[in-house]
């Protein structure tokens, strides 16, 4: 007899993670078909089209896929945290990059090199003005970028309908369709953000306004130049979290609720969770490698949870937890000390 056709066996382990392959497939991504289609037969199993290794593979599939993007924006998140800021904008910038390049592609007929390069310039641009508000003006980082949040939702939300994925060139769909390609592009991002970071003057002279901004300043560091360009950088890195994501999604408040929301927090959540890591490094050095690990706790959440039948509000809740508990663990001296500062001033 083999294995997999045991009671106990089927019992205890085939069906629970069939019902999580389906569950998961419905809930990440409600616009595409499943690959493999669940019903269920009269004892409640669930009977699928594919062989239970493929459920499975593309259900850890689909979670890489996810990682990826989320990757990307807390690597942003990460780094503005080192600065001693915070940034609710990530996913506004995101979804406008979308727009911006869905729109020259599609309605403006733009080749795609064209729309990945307006997608980068906004993304830039935005984040220039959130970082010239915030030097220039001194006004605190949450209302900054939490304004900017509202603002440029409100504007896409008036503006024409995104454009579906469909309608994309296949060129630059790739990273979306490909897990390899949007692999590859993760991982060059990250590889240049840990060089600057730990390489560049940049590194330093950032973790030092992140401890202390007006001892920074005072010392004859460029703070405002610097923050500026930090923000700018966030932008940038949303932008090509969007490329990744490969096409413009309904980011902004709709009368279902906020579809960004969840990702936000996730990346949130993963860059407070790579600042505690960081705790444990000797000399306090920013490191690639802590983003990832937050990355990677954050991303299965949204499937595991939702498998285990606990509802999209409920979800919220446990992110915003985990984002009080590893917010609570941070000591002033980490990069955090400016962050908690802008909330509390906000």
């Amino acid at each position: 007899m083999w294995v997999s056709q045991m009671p106990l066996f089927h019992g205890l382990f085939l069906r629970p993670l069939a019902a999580l392959s389906c569950r998961h497939e419905h809930a990440r991504r409600p616009e595409l078909e499943a690959t493999m289609k669940c019903s269920t037969d009269g004892s409640g199993s669930a009977i699928y089209g594919g062989s239970f290794l493929l459920m499975t593979l593309d259900l850890v599939l689909t979670i890489l896929g996810g990682l990826m993007p989320l990757f990307v924006l807390a690597l942003a998140a990460s780094v503005v945290l080192r600065g001693g800021g915070v940034d609710l904008s990530l996913i506004s910038i995101m979804h406008a990059a979308s727009l911006t390049g869905g729109w020259l592609m599609t309605t403006g007929q733009a080749p795609v090199w064209a729309g990945v390069a307006a997608m980068l310039g906004t993304g830039l641009v935005l984040g220039l003005i959130n970082g010239l508000a915030i030097a220039r003006f001194n006004l605190p980082p949450a209302m900054v970028t939490l304004t900017s949040l509202l603002v440029i939702s409100g504007v896409s939300a008036w503006g024409p309908a995104a454009p579906s994925r469909s309608a994309l060139p296949d060129e630059f769909t790739l990273p979306g369709a490909h897990l390899t390609a949007a692999g590859g592009v993760a991982v060059a991002v990250g590889a240049a953000v840990h060089l600057l970071m730990q390489k560049h003057v940049f590194g330093r002279w950032l973790q030092a306004i992140g401890l202390n901004s007006p001892a920074a300043r005072a010392s004859g560091l460029p703070v405002a130049s610097i923050l500026v360009g930090l923000y700018g950088g966030s932008g940038l890195l949303a932008a090509v979290a969007a490329i990744i994501e490969a096409g413009p999604q309904p980011h902004h408040p709709t009368a279902s609720g906020w579809p960004g929301m969840p990702l936000l927090l996730e990346a949130l959540a993963a860059a407070l969770i790579s600042s505690w890591l960081l705790r444990r490094q000797p000399v306090g050095r920013w490191h690639v490698w802590t983003v990832v690990a937050g990355a990677l706790i954050m991303a299965p959440m949204d499937p595991i949870l939702t498998a285990a039948g606990i509802p999209g509000s409920a979800l919220l809740i446990v992110k915003i937890a985990v984002i009080l508990a590893a917010a609570a663990t941070l000591t002033p001296g980490q990069g955090v000390a400016g962050w908690r500062h802008s909330f509390r001033h906000s």
